[in-house]
């Protein structure tokens, strides 16, 4: 490897200026070579976890490069990725590849890509020193912002947040110690990958299969990705202190979303292996939890032959690989396999069987249960014509129907409605609706009707906001002692209410509340009447009462309306003393 300047890459500057600039520089020659030259180093710089992505020099190289596949195969991870593809997948995407004419982006983008660049919000000081120091300028390092990772893998320190005070840098990844130290091992584990990820990709996927398959994590060729998730999960973020609730969550969901992704994309990803070491527990015989209408790769000729051996059947071996059927017989006749259907046990001979009882006046289940086959078979091979078909003449259903008249017209002796007989034997009714419908209806008539039951509305108010007008009316008697005093204004002044809410709590939720304010406001109207008789001294009649109305400010109507009633008790009451006067005279 050459000594190379590689200067910095300005922000909105393309590719080919900057190979110009890096040729000139370190005098080299034609720009083919400088690229060359560059994309070695740029490698170099990735293994040494420095944010030189694939997708950010390799799609930009197609006019520097005689053919694009050359750069695809020779200088990125395509022939490794190629593997965990299926043919069909493979070949599709080569011939797209070989369509194009312009730049693309490698199918699978690896944690290092995934970093945010240019900015990275969480970094160690430690590393900002060293590439200020070197590079003049702070890198993202793909390390630091991989979740579940709170301290940097070189120098064990705590990752600073930059849009935080210093004081709360640290608060990323608070545990217990096991808690801590599994979140360093699992950032050591994945700094090692990231750094000797490319040094021999096969042997390395040979071993992870075997880790895999060895954990209960690999079933005929496919990985178990809920299952890998979701023991990372139960053993790694569950347990945590309630005080951290609020980070756990938005970092569990991170790291979750992020390894879905991880796992979506292809089965054998290099990031499998720290999640593996990671996971190192027993393994256990459990069934796929692959969601329904998941898309998985065609299976095999190999898998389909061993699910044709074993289930025997092609309906049998498509459930077997969770595949649709029309796909597995066609993967089967590409191979040369021998397609086998199911059996049928109805034959020929037994459907006469079947046409004979039926005629002859069995039932579906004593047809069954003579030739030994299931239910929904007989169904299926009846005679049109067969009494068994005609439910309504068979003596069968005449038989239920008898019986359910008698018990349907025992509950009506006894005095129950039809909805009462509905809501207590729904079978009975519903059986009689659908075979008798017509019977059912004309004995409708004669059974008694349903009384309705009227539903108690409840207050429109809680109880508690009744009982707080309550106390405060209570209180405000207490301090007054006079019920004049008792007014609305004042008892919704006391409780705290609005007055709007105040007046719907007294008229709507609390009558008794309503007819003591009631009271209340007749004896203070009589108390001003009489103060206004003492007043003017007049008599009862029409001019005495509109005199009093102005003077203790109250309407004609009632002060009318008072006196009359009034005067109507005094009058009864002089005569009641004229009758026991006159009474006593004459004994």
């Amino acid at each position: 490897m050459l000594d190379l300047v590689i200067p910095r890459f300005h922000t909105g500057e393309t590719l080919p200026s900057m190979l110009k600039r890096t040729a000139a520089i370190n005098q080299l020659g034609p720009a083919r070579s400088a690229a060359r030259v560059l994309l070695n180093e740029a490698w170099r710089h990735i293994r040494a976890d420095v944010p030189y992505g694939l997708g950010q020099i390799g799609s930009c190289l197609w006019d520097l490069f005689g053919d694009r596949m050359e750069v695809l195969f020779e200088h990125t991870l395509l022939n490794a990725f190629l593997v965990c593809m299926t043919p069909r997948q493979r070949e599709k995407y080569l011939q797209r590849l070989s369509r194009r004419t312009k730049g693309c982006l490698l199918p699978v983008r690896l944690p290092i890509t995934l970093s945010p660049s240019p900015f990275c919000e969480w970094y160690c000081p430690q590393c900002d020193a060293a590439d200020i120091h070197t590079h003049r300028e702070t890198w993202c390092r793909c390390i630091h912002v991989l979740p579940f990772v709170s301290r940097c893998t070189e120098h064990d320190e705590f990752l600073l947040n930059r849009l935080s005070f210093p004081s709360e840098a640290a608060e990323r990844f608070v545990g217990n110690a096991s808690q801590r130290d599994a979140s360093i091992a699992f950032a050591k584990e994945m700094a090692s990958i990231l750094r000797t990820r490319c040094d021999d990709l096969s042997q390395f996927h040979v071993e992870e299969i075997h880790h895999l398959t060895e954990l209960g994590y690999m079933q005929k060729g496919r990985v178990r990705r809920s299952e890998l998730v979701g023991s990372f999960q139960r053993q790694f973020i569950h347990g945590f202190e309630d005080r951290r609730l609020s980070t756990l969550v938005s970092e569990s969901h991170v790291l979750m979303s992020w390894l879905e992704r991880l796992f979506r994309g292809h089965p054998l990803h290099p990031a499998h292996a720290a999640l593996i070491r990671m996971l190192d527990i027993p393994a256990r015989q459990v069934r796929s939890t692959i969601p329904k209408g998941t898309r998985l790769a065609p299976p095999s000729a190999s898998d389909v032959e061993r699910a044709l051996q074993s289930a025997g059947s092609l309906c049998k071996a498509a459930k077997l690989l969770r595949a649709g059927r029309l796909q597995v017989e066609r993967i089967a006749r590409e191979n040369g396999l021998r397609v086998t259907w199911r059996p049928k046990k109805i034959g020929p001979e037994l459907q006469a069987q079947i046409a004979k009882l039926a005629y002859a006046g069995a039932q579906p289940v004593e047809i069954a249960q003579q030739l030994a086959i299931s239910i929904p078979s007989v169904y299926r091979h009846l005679p049109k014509r067969s009494p068994a078909r005609r439910s309504d003449s068979s003596l069968h259903v005449e038989a239920l129907r008898q019986k359910t008249r008698a018990q349907i017209e025992a509950e009506a002796a006894a005095g129950s409605s039809m909805a009462e007989l509905r809501r207590a034997q729904p079978e009975l009714w519903l059986w009689a609706y659908r075979h008798d419908r017509t019977w059912l209806r004309n004995l409708s008539k004669y059974m008694p009707a349903s009384e309705r039951i009227q539903k108690q509305r409840p207050p429109r108010f809680p109880r508690h906001l009744i009982d707080a007008l309550k106390v405060a009316r209570q209180s405000e008697y207490d301090a007054n002692r006079l019920p004049s005093r008792l007014t609305r204004h004042r008892v919704v002044r006391a409780s705290g209410f609005s007055e709007y809410l105040g007046n719907k709590l007294i008229e709507q939720c609390a009558p008794e509340i309503a007819e003591t304010f009631s009271e209340a406001r007749r004896a203070h109207t009589t108390r001003r009447i009489r103060f206004g008789e003492q007043v003017f001294g007049l008599d009862v009649g029409v001019d005495a009462a509109s005199v009093i109305a102005k003077c203790v400010r109250l309407r004609p109507e009632t002060v009318s309306a008072q006196l009359g009633r009034q005067s109507g008790r005094a009058n009864r009451s002089s005569n009641l003393k004229a009758s026991v006067r006159a009474g006593a005279i004459g004994g």
